[in-house]
């Protein structure tokens, strides 16, 4: 729990040394009943709507650290990786908009079966919001 303050601390001071703003990001993410993300040690249990912080502009992005349990038939599956947030130039239609990630049960079962999954998403306006890379543990 330290270290992801200490994370969450780090890149808020990176931003305001840089000059460049930070600006939040949220996205709500589902899976399948019992499914639990982890953000930088933080566990969410889905669906929930996740907060990052993210570069102002274009160019750059925020990594964060994602493990990711969820239950089959042979019991808990456990999954590592990283999401890596990027800047963007916010339109009016990405203001209105509710970014939205789905596990749904054919990628966990390949995740299970030991198949890497990247999610890579876009605004509503069509600009790379993030990419997130999990692989079974």
């Amino acid at each position: 729990m330290r270290s992801s303050n200490a994370l969450i601390a780090l890149a808020s001071v990176t931003c305001l040394l840089t000059l460049a703003a930070c600006s939040p990001t949220r996205v709500v993410f589902d899976g399948p009943p019992g499914t639990v993300m982890y953000v930088d040690d933080k566990p969410y249990h889905l669906p929930s709507q996740i907060e990052f912080l993210r570069p102002a502009g274009q160019g750059q992005s925020n990594r964060y650290n994602i493990g990711l349990v969820f239950k089959t038939s042979a019991g808990d599956v456990h999954a590592a990786g990283t999401i890596d947030v990027y800047g963007f130039y916010e339109s009016d239609i990405d203001k209105t908009v509710t970014n939205q990630c789905r596990f749904s049960d054919t990628e966990l079962t390949n995740l299970a079966n030991g198949q890497p999954t990247v999610y890579k998403a876009v605004t509503a306006s069509k600009q790379p919001l993030f990419d997130l890379t999990l692989n079974k543990k």
